[in-house]
């Protein structure tokens, strides 16, 4: 900003501004998150604090551009557009991540369709079981984490490395053991794990 765009910028008007956003984003998201989360769900509540702020900023910045420079109002529309761009990227992974990982069970083959899906061949699995709980889980690796889903690599208590592809608490869990890779442990949001395990079983031998 030149010394010229600095003597005719209002700093007061815009501190007075910025300080009023903020205190409306932070009642705002408490007030919105807490109802969505005690009322609606958990996963909700996580997704709109992750996406609220990045709107509102966009916001806050196109705002801003009624008392500054033509110059400064391109570099402020640039960066609306970042966090635009930030808020749909962010949006994708929770709808992607959110979105059921289904079964597919085949001949010769198991198929997982999703996030972190893969196929799996009846050769490289050791066993099939079912589990009325999960490992205790110590971190995630690399993954998606949210109330009752789980997909991604994650480190056991005891330090072992699994795959988890939970779309739901939907007990019992299938837990596939494989011979040369991670351990799977699946479960489906909508369908009967118990039924899935014995057409999976019934394949397999």
């Amino acid at each position: 900003m030149s010394k010229e765009e600095q003597a005719n910028y209002n700093l007061k008007t815009y501190v007075l501004a910025f300080r009023n956003f903020h205190i409306f984003l932070g009642l705002s998201m408490l007030a919105v998150g807490l109802v969505l989360y005690f009322l609606v769900a958990k996963n909700t509540a996580l997704i709109f604090v992750s996406i609220y702020p990045i709107l509102a900023y966009a916001f806050f910045i196109l705002r801003s551009n009624q008392s500054i420079s033509d110059s400064l109002k391109r570099k402020n529309r640039l960066a609306s557009l970042v966090l635009l761009f930030v808020a749909v990227m962010v949006g994708t992974l929770f709808y992607r991540g959110m979105k059921e990982t289904k079964i597919s069970i085949n001949d010769t083959t198991v198929s997982f369709k999703g996030m972190y899906g893969e196929v799996v061949d009846f050769q490289d699995i050791n066993s099939v079981e079912l589990v009325k709980k999960l490992p205790k889980i110590l971190m995630k690796v690399h993954g998606y984490a949210m109330d009752g889903i789980y997909k991604g690599k994650f480190k056991t208590a005891n330090d072992d490395m699994v795959k988890l592809l939970i779309n739901a608490e939907n007990m019992p869990y299938i837990k596939i053991e494989r011979k040369n890779d991670l351990t799977i442990f699946f479960a489906s949001k909508n369908s009967d794990n118990q039924r899935i395990f014995e057409d999976l079983n019934h394949k397999i031998k």
